[in-house]
């Protein structure tokens, strides 16, 4: 993707994907419309664990609908993109337990918080 088509998709779906341009031309991100009526932009962040699903939202970052996203996490694992928290935020709970900075473990979520999105800086 180049500059130019990033800014239409970021005008398309009324979002903040332009300002990653550097991210995804250094490599460490990739940004892709999906679906057959483009149902949604995702980034992929690559870290020390591969790629991972960062982000997926529906024109005006709208949350997708639990259907689409669960068919979108689906297709990503069958080419070995993984979802759930980024190798930092994981280093960081890590980090807490072993020094005991300990905090309330969050009560156990549902898909979508299983999914770690939303972590695009990471």
């Amino acid at each position: 993707m180049n500059r130019k088509q990033l800014e239409g998709v970021a005008r398309e779906f009324r979002n903040c994907l332009a300002d990653h341009g550097g991210r995804l031309a250094d490599g460490k991100m990739a940004a892709y419309v999906w679906g057959d009526k483009s149902e949604a932009v995702i980034a992929l962040i690559c870290d020390a664990a591969g790629w991972r699903l960062a982000e997926a939202k529906a024109p005006d970052n709208a949350d997708l609908d639990d259907s689409t996203l669960r068919e979108l996490v689906r297709r990503l694992e069958l080419v070995g993109v993984r979802t759930g928290p980024s190798v930092q935020s994981l280093m960081h709970r890590l980090d807490d337990r072993a020094t005991s900075n300990t905090y309330p473990l969050a009560a156990p979520g549902g898909f979508l918080e299983s999914l770690g999105l939303g972590d695009l800086w990471s």
